[in-house]
């Protein structure tokens, strides 16, 4: 599945928050008395902390929205905390009986579940990888400070000293970039519905979101479309290409395999999202129409 490389996409984005986001570290600053009991995460560049939103974080939440994406679509899903159907398990006692021919790898990659088969697995590697999302601007990055205080389950009331304070990142834009390699064209669909769900708050980054934290906007910068061949020119022939979302015929998504071909890039945020909405409408006559006027080079 990944000793070679045939197809990659790169979405480059830019995160700002709408409402505070705060993803923590946990824990004081023990040389600062003063610091708030749970920080922001950062890193140090430039001679100086900067805030960043790291890109587990950001994937742990796709991962959770795009298993209810793919349950709504009628696929199953595994269960992380039942290990009685395990892949690896499955396929090793397989191996032993001698039912079929023992390809480990394509074995271990058909057993996965959808979610698994684009995020990864105890058992296989993650189709997709997140970056962290750093400032475009340190210096416009703006940190605030708020209180919680811990809830008593017996009396419903406030817990006595359970207050504390914790840092929340209040505005500034954030880029990252999401690479999917040798991906299939459901999966590239997926993540740009996510992105999309990300950016119209049905999906929040950080802790506190069911009290009014980590609603941001997202917009797609740059999208790169490359595959191994498109150093040596396009070369005869059709990818092929699958679609788990009920369509049964590939005819729709020539296009696509045309500019899988070879190189395609993607720049400004018109182009980009032209190119993301042709992806989600299930239209295949606005598909074709819109891939027509996408940029190529």
């Amino acid at each position: 599945m990944f000793r070679s490389l045939h197809i990659e996409a790169t979405i480059q984005y830019t995160i700002t928050p709408e409402t505070p986001v705060s993803i923590r570290r946990g824990g004081a600053n023990p040389v600062d008395p003063g610091s708030p009991d749970a920080q922001v995460v950062k890193y140090w560049k430039a001679g100086q902390w900067v805030p960043v939103i790291p890109g587990s974080s950001i994937k742990g939440v796709f991962r959770s929205r795009g298993e209810q994406i793919l349950k709504g679509n009628g696929l199953s899903v595994d269960d992380v905390f039942n290990h009685k159907n395990d892949s690896h398990k499955a396929t090793e006692t397989r191996r032993d009986s001698g039912q079929q021919p023992y390809d480990r790898g394509r074995d271990l990659y058909d057993q996965q579940c959808a979610a698994s088969k684009l995020f990864g697995s105890l058992a296989v590697g993650s189709r997709i990888f997140f970056e962290d999302a750093v400032p475009r601007d340190p210096s416009a990055v703006r940190l605030g400070l708020r209180e919680g205080v811990g809830i008593d389950r017996l009396t419903g009331g406030p817990a006595p000293r359970a207050l504390y304070t914790y840092e929340v990142v209040e505005s500034g834009e954030f880029t990252g970039r999401i690479v999917l390699q040798n991906f299939e064209l459901w999966q590239l669909k997926l993540v740009v519905a996510l992105l999309q769900d990300l950016h119209e708050g049905r999906l929040r980054l950080g802790a506190s979101t069911s009290r009014g934290l980590g609603r941001v906007r997202v917009v797609q910068d740059h999208f790169q479309l490359n595959c191994l061949d498109y150093r040596d020119g396009p070369k005869p022939g059709r990818r092929p290409l699958r679609d788990v979302f009920g369509r049964s015929s590939t005819d729709d998504l020539e296009w696509t395999a045309d500019l899988l071909r070879s190189r395609a890039v993607l720049e400004g945020m018109e182009a980009v999202e032209e190119f993301s909405q042709s992806l989600l409408d299930p239209s295949p006559e606005t598909v074709t129409r819109k891939s027509a006027g996408s940029e190529r080079r």
